[in-house]
């Protein structure tokens, strides 16, 4: 899984290059078609369905383009949430907290002895 959301970039890539082409050929076709044949023929609903699928399929794999998410987005959504779910995160949660009360206790023992000092100079 994490292979996948690191090659979301690449799929998304794919993705550009295969627009390109759908919506390339589809295009020249049609003007191929428009240019080189007559109205009657190009009446028949089976020449115009290789263009026009094309153009179809080109829109939609835009759409898809469009929805799949980036490397970092992937990340995101795939591996924070199992991160915070786990064990190993809330032991390092813990750890700030204890820090913050052994920075608090050695502070208030600072102060105590900077009061103290204040309170009664050494060298007076």
């Amino acid at each position: 899984m994490i292979y996948l959301i690191l090659m979301l970039d690449m799929i998304k890539q794919a993705f550009a290059c295969t627009i390109g082409i759908c919506l390339g050929v589809g295009f020249v076709l049609g003007l191929i078609m428009c240019a080189c044949w007559s109205e009657k023929e190009l009446s028949s609903k089976k020449l115009l369905f290789i263009p026009s699928t094309l153009l179809v399929m080109g829109f939609l794999i835009t759409i898809l383009n469009c929805l799949t998410p980036t490397t970092k987005m992937g990340a995101a959504i795939y591996v924070i949430p199992r991160a915070i779910k786990s064990e190993s995160f809330d032991k390092a949660m813990d750890i700030p907290s204890k820090l913050l009360d052994l920075a608090n206790n050695k502070i208030d023992e600072l102060l105590d002895i900077k009061i103290n000092d204040i309170k009664n100079p050494k060298g007076k």
